[in-house]
């Protein structure tokens, strides 16, 4: 791997650029307050623009050689906005990639041709509402399976085409591929969230809804499609924090170089000099174990799901920490409500909570640590 950007990497990086640029000014930040309908015109427009930068389709891709195309995409989206990175990944690279990997074909001429085109919104739901009885379940009719489930927080679920809900008949997963009209699925209102005002989550469940076999991907023999799907969200976390942690090292040098005290700008006392050198120690070294990851999970390597995992940890926490450093340079003005230091502050816990959580990952760690001792 390569340490430094190719120009088919730096291309992938300006051509994201390029199609954020064609939303028009301010058009990110009133992402953040949108309501339903003008956020789904937004997250669509950028998925169009996207769609042109091959972005879309590399999404899906598993080659080596498009891994870091990828991440210098991502990055920028990321950089620019949060919630979008966290709408077009949910929808490219989560949901696409399911259907990719496990599809038919005809699932794949169906689903996956309109998305690469930029014309769908997606989502995944994984997690399960608390409580006993509460996992998602299926059962057999005929050809068709019967799916009841309760997913509390689905991003994309008020503007997505399709979602992908996990479910399991007979203790095996799988996934069934539901729109937001089929009969006895239901949608509920966005919920709000503490950062990220720019991504549509909510509930959704499924009351015995009907799903015929073209639209269910497994049943699955393990639960090795659910692991990888959780390596490949760590994976999409990180990027998302690298972003962040990007936008808040801007955002703290351009405030420490443009306000003085005692006669000169703050940037050069100790103190303040000290916490950009060493938001800028974590932002470079959380961007090179998310390029790492990167290239380790698509060349196949026996680590990757530990090094997945631990880039996520990293970058999460690292995150949070540079947020509050940049909060701390800009002290009162970056207090105030609106700023994106501010706004930063409110996403970085994100990724510390999103997926399997650091916890979780934690453990995925610990578990790979401990199996190469067995072995």
């Amino acid at each position: 791997m390569d340490l430094e950007w190719s120009e088919a990497e730096r291309g992938a990086a300006q051509g994201a650029r390029q199609a954020l640029d064609e939303l028009g000014p301010g058009a990110l930040d009133e992402l953040e307050a949108a309501d339903d309908h003008r956020l789904e015109d937004l997250t669509r427009r950028a998925l169009a623009a996207l769609c042109r930068t091959g972005y879309l389709r590399l999404c899906q891709a598993d080659r080596p050689a498009d891994a870091l195309e990828l991440v210098a995409a991502g990055l920028e989206i990321a950089r620019a906005s949060g919630s979008l990175h966290v709408a077009v990944d949910a929808t490219a690279r989560l949901f696409g990639s399911l259907v990719c990997r496990h599809g038919s074909d005809g699932q794949r001429q169906a689903i996956l041709e309109p998305l690469r085109r930029g014309g769908v919104v997606a989502g995944v739901a994984l997690r399960d509402a608390a409580g006993a009885g509460a996992e998602a379940r299926a059962v057999a009719d005929g050809s068709a399976l019967v799916v009841t489930a309760r997913k509390p927080t689905v991003v994309n679920a008020r503007l997505a085409d399709w979602i992908a809900v996990s479910a399991r008949i007979d203790g095996q997963p799988l996934f069934a591929l539901v729109r937001r009209s089929d009969r006895g699925v239901t949608v509920g209102p966005r919920l709000r969230t503490l950062g990220l005002g720019g991504v549509s989550v909510a509930a959704v469940e499924l009351d015995r809804v009907r799903v015929e076999a073209d639209r269910v991907l497994g049943p699955f023999d393990d639960d090795a499609p659910l692991e990888r799907l959780a390596t490949l969200h760590d994976l999409v976390l990180a990027i998302g924090s690298v972003g962040l942690m990007q936008r808040l090292l801007e955002a703290a040098k351009g405030h420490a170089s443009s306000h003085g005290r005692g006669g000169r700008p703050i940037a050069h006392y100790q103190e303040v000099g000290f916490k950009l050198a060493e938001m800028l120690t974590l932002v470079q070294t959380a961007e090179l174990m998310t390029c790492r990851s990167a290239f380790v999970l698509a060349s196949g390597e026996a680590d990757a799901r530990a090094m997945l995992a631990a880039t996520h940890v990293f970058s999460a926490e690292m995150a949070e920490k540079v947020a509050s450093m940049a909060m701390q340079i800009l002290a009162g003005e970056g207090y105030l409500a609106g700023n994106v230091v501010e706004r930063g502050y409110r996403e970085a816990k994100y990724a510390a909570v999103a997926g399997r959580g650091v916890e979780r990952a934690r453990m995925a760690i610990a578990d790979d640590v401990l199996d190469q001792f067995r072995s």
